[in-house]
C-alpha cells in the first residue's frame, strides 16, 4: 500500500480523496488497478530478486506510472467507490488518460471470472484482493478462476462490449489475458495451470464462431504486444494452448512491428528450418509480408565467412528462395 501511496502521478488523487471524502479512509474512495498496478508488482518482485531487503524496498521510491507500463498502451485503471467519487475526480481534472471503471463493471468482472491478478486493486489504505492473487503471486503462481457457464452466459450473450460493459465476452479472451499476465509477471505458463486452461480454451474455441469478437481480438492484440510483437512466440503460445488453428480459420490477425497484419498461419516454415536450409547464422527477421502463394521475409543474416548481408527470403510451399537485396 505504501508504494501505491508514493507514486508521484497519484499524489493529487490521494490528496483530493482525503480532502473531499475524509470518512472513506477505511473503505477507500478510489483504488488503483490494471496494468500499471501489475507493473508495480513486477518492479517490487524484481527488487527482491536483485537481493534488496524489505527495508530497502520500502525506502525506495517506486518508478513513475510511465515506467511501470509493461508495453505501450498498458491500461491505467482507477476504481472509484461510487458515482460521487468519479464525478469529483473528473471535476478536479484527474481522469484524463485514465480508464475510470465504475462499481457495476467491477462486479461484472468478478462475476465473469478470469485471472485473479486483474481483480486486484490497491489504495494507500487498503488492498482489495477477492481472488487471493497476491498469495498466489507470492507462491510464483497467477491463479485463474473459472466461472460456471450458467453465470458466464449472461456476458457471452449480452450486448455492450464497446460501451463499458462486458457484453459478447468469451472465456477464450479471459484465458488469453491470463496467459499474458503469466508470461509478463512469471515468464511462462506453468504445468499446474496449462492442462486445465488448455481444456477450457479448446472447448471454447471449438464452439466459437465469431470472426470479429471485440474481446478476443483485444486480448490477442495485447498478448502479441506483450510478447514484443514476436510472431513466432505468439503463434507458439497459441499452438501450445490448442487454439491456433481455430483462430486462424476464423481470420484473426496480429500486427507486426511495421504495422502490417499477420494471419495466424500455422504452415509457415519455422525460423530454424530456414537457417539450416540457407546456412546462415544470427538471422534477424525485420518484416514478414504476405505474397501470392506464401510469405516474404525481409531479413539480415551473417554468412559462414562472417559477412553480414541483407536478404529477402521468399517462402512458397515450404521452399525458401534467397534473393539478395
Amino acid at each position: 500500500m505504501d508504494k501505491v501511496a508514493s507514486i508521484d502521478e497519484l499524489q493529487r488523487h490521494w490528496e483530493c480523496m482525503d480532502r473531499h471524502f475524509p470518512n472513506e479512509r477505511g473503505g477507500n474512495a478510489v483504488h488503483l488497478g490494471g496494468g500499471r498496478l501489475r507493473g508495480l508488482l513486477l518492479w517490487i518482485d524484481q527488487e527482491f530478486t536483485a537481493g534488496r531487503s524489505v527495508a530497502e524496498v520500502r525506502a525506495k521510491r517506486p518508478p513513475s506510472l510511465e515506467n511501470l507500463a509493461q508495453f505501450g498502451g498498458t491500461d491505467k485503471d482507477l476504481f472509484p467507490a461510487n458515482d460521487q467519487v468519479a464525478n469529483m475526480l473528473q471535476r478536479a481534472g484527474l481522469t484524463q488518460g485514465w480508464d475510470v471503471l465504475d462499481p457495476a463493471f467491477r462486479r461484472a468482472s468478478l462475476d465473469a471470472g478470469g485471472s485473479g491478478i486483474e481483480k486486484l486493486m490497491v489504495s494507500p489504505y487498503s488492498i482489495v484482493d477477492p481472488l487471493h492473487s497476491l498469495h498466489a503471486f507470492h507462491s510464483d503462481k497467477i491463479n485463474y478462476h473459472d466461472t460456471l457457464e450458467t453465470t458466464f452466459s449472461r456476458y457471452r450473450q449480452a450486448p455492450g462490449a464497446h460501451n463499458g460493459g462486458l457484453g459478447s465476452n468469451s472465456k477464450l479472451a479471459l484465458i488469453l489475458r491470463h496467459i499474458r499476465f503469466h508470461r509478463m509477471l512469471l515468464g511462462d505458463l506453468p504445468d499446474y495451470e496449462n492442462r486445465r486452461l488448455a481444456r477450457i480454451a479448446q472447448e471454447e474455441a471449438h464452439n466459437f464462431t465469431s470472426s470479429d469478437n471485440y474481446w478476443v481480438q483485444k486480448a490477442l492484440n495485447k498478448l502479441h504486444e506483450g510478447n514484443g510483437r514476436n510472431f513466432f512466440l505468439t503463434r507458439n503460445l497459441l499452438k501450445r494452448l490448442g487454439v491456433l488453428q481455430r483462430l486462424y480459420e476464423l481470420g484473426y490477425t496480429v500486427q507486426d512491428p511495421d504495422g502490417s497484419l499477420r494471419y495466424l498461419n500455422d504452415q509457415l516454415v519455422p525460423r530454424g528450418q530456414i537457417r539450416d536450409h540457407v546456412a546462415v547464422q544470427n538471422l534477424k527477421i525485420h518484416a514478414v509480408v504476405p505474397i501470392e502463394g506464401g510469405v516474404k521475409w525481409v531479413a539480415e543474416a551473417q554468412g559462414p565467412a562472417g559477412i553480414c548481408v541483407n536478404l529477402v527470403i521468399q517462402v512458397q510451399i515450404g521452399q525458401p528462395r534467397i534473393v539478395p537485396r
